[in-house]
């Protein structure tokens, strides 16, 4: 099989679970006995695919994988990979922790539990049907029990649009019809660490401003018309890594860290708005869903710069990644 190699430091612009299951060749406290390998097995549950993201891909598909097993002092004890849902790897007994990363670079080179755990991940290492998952167990492995499960979470983080209702109501625009023109993430994390939890090193798309962006990140574009009193019903899914900014910066010209937003990017009357949604702290394997958003009056000029006060109303709920919580949005 071939792979990618890891780099550690790269940084390159650009979310059903598993049961993942690794079992050890087991030597005698001597060393000098030699018995049967077991093997583990990895369960895949994988979502229905889809095209440009409006609905959900094959989120828990498993393409590769690599397993670390660690001695107590968290040094490498062995390390196996392959294809498929099954693997075998040889250690020896005691207590060990295993950890599975899925879909990622090469990472063989890694030589101890704190290093694999603070080696970055990049966003642009996961498409539509290979996201970057990791999970870890700890067991004592011996020769009566060498059956380990590990299971696997993606590092990535889902964010969806169900719903875009046309509601404006000033005279003006009451007849207007608004153009769906894009719907993309703003200020996306480059980079998280294999941990799940890390200040990013890089961020993509930053301010909004990119045209040209991965499928994960944007819808590319729409041209669709939503005359007034009528909605836009095509569910759109995003994904991005965590971000944990807790204070949101939308005044700078100069860049700081800042919340993730979903922007709406529409045109009226000829003109082109914003309607960005800031969604603060992001955690992986999670799904932030927007069940509505009405739109009610002009947007923002700005990707980066939320709707005047009076304008827009959130609330979002964080849910695991699984039926996701719903939110009305109106603007």
């Amino acid at each position: 099989m071939k792979r990618k190699k890891f780099e550690k430091n790269r940084i390159v612009p650009a979310c059903a679970f598993l049961a993942a299951a690794v079992s050890c060749e087991m030597v005698s406290p001597d060393r000098t006995a030699e018995v049967d390998r077991e093997k583990i097995r990895v369960e895949v549950s994988i979502p229905q695919g889809a095209t440009k993201m409006t609905s959900p891909g094959s989120e828990g598909l498993v393409n590769d994988f690599q397993v670390f097993v660690f001695r107590e002092d968290g040094t490498l004890d062995a390390y196996t990979s392959g294809t498929g849902n099954t693997a075998t790897v040889d250690c020896t007994s005691g207590p060990k922790d295993l950890v599975a990363v899925v879909n990622a670079p090469d990472l063989a080179d890694v030589a101890s539990r704190q290093e694999l755990m603070s080696s970055r991940s990049m966003m642009a290492d996961n498409s539509a049907t290979a996201f970057v998952m990791a999970g870890s167990s700890v067991k004592d492995i011996s020769e009566a029990d060498p059956k380990v499960y590990i299971d696997v979470k993606r590092l990535a983080a889902r964010v969806s649009v169900k719903k875009i209702t046309n509601a404006m109501t000033a005279p003006a625009y009451s007849n207007a019809e608004i153009v769906l023109k894009r719907i993309f993430l703003a200020n996306v994390a480059g980079d998280v660490p294999y941990s799940g939890t890390g200040t990013p090193s890089g961020w993509l798309n930053k301010y909004g401003l990119d045209t040209e962006l991965p499928e994960l990140l944007s819808s590319g574009d729409l041209d669709d018309p939503i005359q007034n009193g009528t909605s836009y019903d095509t569910v759109h899914y995003f994904y991005c890594y965590p971000n944990g900014t807790e204070e949101d910066s939308v005044t700078s010209t100069v860049w700081s860290p800042r919340y993730t937003r979903l922007v709406i990017e529409v045109e009226i009357l000829g003109k082109g708005y914003y309607y960005p949604v800031s969604i603060p702290g992001i955690e992986s394997n999670h799904t932030y869903d927007i069940k509505e958003l009405k739109i009610t009056r002009i947007g923002s000029s700005s990707p980066d710069v939320p709707v005047e006060s009076g304008a827009f109303s959130i609330e979002i709920s964080v849910s695991p990644w699984a039926p996701g919580s719903d939110t009305e949005v109106i603007i």
